[in-house]
Parts: C-alpha cells; sequence; structure tokens
C-alpha cells in the first residue's frame, strides 16, 4: 500500500512538473522575436511580458507606457512584449501616418477589437 502511494505522488509530481514546463514554454516561445530580427528590445519577463509593474499594479498602464516612451527618445520606435505578444510602439509621427493611413491595409490583425452593433463607425 505504501509503494503504490509512493508511486503515485511521484507520477502526481512528474506530471505537475511537465506541466509547468510545458506552460513556461508555451508562454515564451515569442520571446525571441526581436532576437532573431537583430533589433535591440528590453527583455521581458515569462508570462506577463514587459507589462510587469502594470500587473502587479505598481503602475498604470499610461505611465509604464510613458517610461518606455521616454526610454526609447532616441529611435522612432519601442519594441516590447505584450503578455507574450511582440509589439512595436511607434514614436515618429510621419512614421504613424504611413502605417495608419496608406499602409493600413497590411496591419488588418490589430488588437483593438470594436463592437459593430454597439459602434459600426469604429469597427
Amino acid at each position: 500500500m505504501t509503494l503504490a502511494f509512493d508511486y503515485a505522488i511521484f507520477i502526481v509530481l512528474v506530471l505537475f512538473t511537465a506541466i509547468v514546463i510545458a506552460l513556461y514554454l508555451y508562454v515564451t516561445r515569442n520571446f525571441d522575436f526581436w532576437q532573431k530580427l537583430g533589433i535591440p528590445y528590453v527583455k521581458p519577463t515569462p508570462f506577463v511580458g514587459n507589462l510587469k509593474d502594470c500587473v502587479l499594479l505598481k503602475t498604470t498602464i499610461g505611465q509604464h507606457f510613458r517610461k518606455i516612451y521616454d526610454k526609447y527618445s532616441v529611435t522612432s520606435y519601442a519594441r516590447i512584449f505584450s503578455f507574450d505578444q511582440p509589439s512595436l510602439s511607434i514614436r515618429e509621427v510621419e512614421l504613424v501616418k504611413n502605417i495608419l493611413v496608406k499602409d493600413s491595409q497590411s496591419f488588418t490583425d490589430r488588437v483593438v477589437m470594436f463592437n459593430e452593433k454597439a459602434d459600426p463607425l469604429l469597427s
């Protein structure tokens, strides 16, 4: 009976460890996106990306993005991770105009979603 109980605990621990490792690998699978492109970026934290202070309620999302905006004042864009997704924050006004007006058809997978019935103009 004791041997069966010890064996069951061992199996549970192995399964739990395997699940935790698989979850970690799944969440960090995109963290080398900017590195593969050879672009410098802020190292993300597993499970929250670069939004750790916002998730822990130490700062607001606006203050956090302002800090990133000021940190990358030399470049025209900032490279971050929103949880596990790579994101790009654009600083240069002309680049924003090109993206939103001229190249809008290339950026159809935006994060912001609108309810078509509630606001047909924005959707």
